[in-house]
This record gives structure tokens, sequence and C-alpha cells, in this order.
């Protein structure tokens, strides 16, 4: 799967620093490729090879991806709070959703496998508790916001939560990345990201 992805992105548009990270990794050893196998499953990615482990934390989402979707979803159960039921991942997010049926429900999305599994609404996906939940936007005070940080005060931390049932349009991995601000926002709080997302890794 490394290999197969690594010569489709070699095809595409990149800049020049990109380009010479892919063609590193593309060349690397099979221990090498271990360790940063390895570091992306730890949620550790080391910032002077980031454009690398970003290579291969791609790649195993797609095989990741791959292998959740042959499992039998009724055979799935919860391990704990916003852990994924499929791999063990942490949540890249969550999302209320407006799918027919369950319009209004929550759900978190695996960072590793992209299984999307039903939690409590108001609760933390870090600790669990359901005390000392808020909301922070971009704009203060801005009840219409699609895309918000729902932090914690028992653990000082934070997830972004979605609102796909104000906009359909929204996708929990795309729309992380495209929420850049509201990281920007906390990053000068006191609350830690819970959520990971290894293409943010850098802010």
């Amino acid at each position: 799967m490394l290999q197969q992805f690594f010569e489709k992105a070699e095809a595409l548009e990149k800049p020049a620093a990109a380009a010479e990270a892919l063609a590193q990794v593309r060349t690397a050893d099979e221990e090498m490729l271990t360790w940063m196998i390895g570091n992306v499953m730890a949620d550790d990615l080391p910032v002077e090879s980031l454009a690398h482990h970003l290579y291969v934390a791609a790649a195993m989402q797609i095989q990741a991806a791959r292998l959740a979707a042959g499992l039998d979803g009724s055979r799935l159960v919860p391990i704990r709070v916003g852990v994924c039921p499929a791999c063990g991942g942490r949540p890249v997010a969550s999302m209320v959703i407006g799918f027919h049926g369950a319009e209004g429900a929550r759900y978190a999305s695996c960072s590793c496998c992209a299984t999307m599994w039903n939690e409590v609404r108001v609760k933390c996906l870090a600790c669990g508790s359901t005390k000392g939940i808020g909301y922070q936007a971009v704009e203060t005070g801005d009840e219409e916001a699609t895309v918000k940080a729902e932090v914690c005060d028992t653990c000082n931390s934070w997830m972004k939560i979605l609102y796909q049932n104000k906009n359909p349009s929204l996708d929990v991995v795309a729309d992380d990345v495209a929420s850049l601000g509201l990281d920007l926002l906390m990053k000068d709080t006191e609350y830690k990201r819970a959520g990971f997302d290894p293409f943010l890794m850098g802010y």
C-alpha cells in the first residue's frame, strides 16, 4: 500500500519541498519505513521529518479504512469513550449528523481508519466527563457556527465538533484542516487538543 500510494502521489503537483520528501521516503529501506509506521501509530510524528511521515500516514489511513470496511459493523462494541471500536484509534473530531432517521445524533470519526461511532452529545471524548463542557468558535458568541471547539474543564482538553445538520457539505477530515483558524484560536487558551490529525501536526 505504501509503494502504491507513493507512486500515485508522485504524479500530483506539489511544492518542491514536498516532492523532495516524497523522493526520500520512496527510497527508504524497510527498517526506516517500519520506524515511521510506528511513529504514526503512536501519534508521535518527529518535526524534523514531518513531511515524510505525512506520506506514510496518508497511506496507512487508506489501508486502515480498507480493512475497517471489511468488518462486520454489528459485531463492533465500545471499548471506552473516545476510542475507535474498529482499530482503537483516536478521533479526529466529532460530527452532529443530519442523516434521515438520525438527525442530531453525534458521531466520532477515527483519525486512523475513518470509522464513525455514536457518542453522547455533551460529553468529553478525552475523559468521558459530562460536566464543565462548553463550546467556542472563531466568532465569539456565534451560535450558528458549524465548526466549534468542544472544551472540557475537567481535563482541560478540547476537540472539534462539526454540525453537518446545519451544513450537509461538511467533511470531518477536510473541514478539520479547513478550520485551521479555530486551532490557532485554541492554541492561545489553557486547553490542549485531544483529537488527532497528522495533517495539522505543524500547528
